[in-house]
């Protein structure tokens, strides 16, 4: 027996059209866990909101009433934590509504292939998180017609990959340039070069790709 599609009543037009478009799970060193943020899509207006998981609303509060008194960013910080709470509470579930018909594309935009100007669709997403801290959405794409395969990231996601292969760069110049020793210049210095030029053409295959295979969302397939 299948599960019942989840439909929401939207707090932006009042209809019961919301409809659950993606449901990222969370992981811990490559495990797993039973967190999720869910983010959703009005079918009827298209406006999106976000349900944080439970864990991650906690730290929220947590840092917030850290930080309240010694420089009041805190409240800032509480301010967002309530209102990321309230998003469940404004887009109730509506029991045994109608799944609505699909107006507005969901998920990951489709692109058009580079090599045949096929319709190419996401078939991995990973959205990337430092101690909490957003690091970008990385998104692997295939084309339908010929198969040709590739990976694009968000911008932040560029940006921030960028910024860490520079730091890497200058790290192991500064290793092989300023190192006591030959172990520090060719085994410290050396490596961090190599992994520095290694992330740089990442980052540089990553825009190429993205600008090759541009977005192509205008069908509902």
């Amino acid at each position: 027996m299948s599960t019942p599609t989840e439909v929401r009543r939207c707090h932006a037009c009042g209809q019961p059209k919301v409809l659950l478009e993606a449901n990222w799970r969370h992981t811990n060193w490559g495990m797993e866990t039973s967190e999720s943020t869910r983010e959703y899509r009005c079918q009827g207006c298209g406006a999106r909101f976000t349900i944080h998981s439970r864990m991650r609303q906690i730290a929220l509060w947590v840092v917030g009433a850290l930080f309240v008194c010694p420089s009041g960013i805190g409240l800032g910080i509480l301010a967002l934590a309530w209102w990321r709470g309230q998003q469940d509470a404004r887009n109730p579930v509506v029991p045994g509504a109608a799944v609505p018909e699909i107006r507005y594309r969901m998920g990951a935009p489709l692109r058009r292939c580079a090599q045949c100007a096929g319709t190419c669709v996401a078939t991995h997403v990973t959205a990337h998180r430092t101690n909490g801290i957003p690091m970008g959405v990385e998104m692997r794409y295939q084309c339908r017609r010929c198969g040709h395969a590739f990976t694009v990231e968000s911008v932040w996601g560029t940006s921030s990959s960028g910024c860490s292969a520079l730091a890497i760069l200058a790290i192991g110049a500064a290793c092989a340039g300023a190192g006591e020793s030959a172990a520090m210049r060719w085994g410290g210095g050396g490596l961090a070069l190599v992994f520095g030029l290694f992330m740089v053409w990442s980052t540089f295959r990553s825009i190429r790709d993205n600008f090759a295979n541009p977005v192509d969302d205008q069908r509902l397939e």
